[in-house]
């Protein structure tokens, strides 16, 4: 069994996880689950993005969640893994800007955010007029 913590900027997930072309397990992330979230505009402490992070962010469903007051927004969940291995996960993120994914402390990916370290004042490289599904 293995918590895992995300960052994502907007907010749908669905983790597929596969070993051998087999669907081993699906855990989907909804609009049920409680958030952890930093909205204020400043920057997160560090380590935000662990398993092992402690805070006292409010948390909240996605369809309560208050706008951000900054160009960034965290919003971290947990969920636990119940298969012993899997070679893919699979994940779909709804949003109108960019995001990076955070599975324990490692990005697993990010769209729409040029590379390198992120901060309160990093922009998408795009945004939508309305939400969009991103696969990865």
């Amino acid at each position: 069994k293995t918590s895992i913590l995300l960052l994502i900027v907007l907010l749908q997930v669905a983790f597929e996880l596969q070993r051998d072309g087999l669907v081993l397990s699906q855990t989907t992330i909804n609009a049920d689950t409680l958030w952890r979230y930093h909205v204020d505009g400043t920057a997160p402490a560090s380590g935000w993005n662990t398993p092992s992070f402690e805070s006292d962010w409010p948390t909240s469903t996605t369809a309560n969640l208050p706008a951000p007051q900054g160009k960034a927004a965290y919003y971290c969940a947990s969920f636990d893994v119940t298969v012993a291995s899997y070679a893919i996960m699979r994940h779909t993120v709804t949003t109108r800007g960019g995001f990076a994914v955070y599975v324990n402390g490692h990005e697993l990916g990010r769209s729409r955010l040029n590379p390198g370290d992120m901060t309160v004042d990093t922009e998408p490289t795009s945004e939508s007029p309305s939400a969009i599904n991103v696969q990865m």
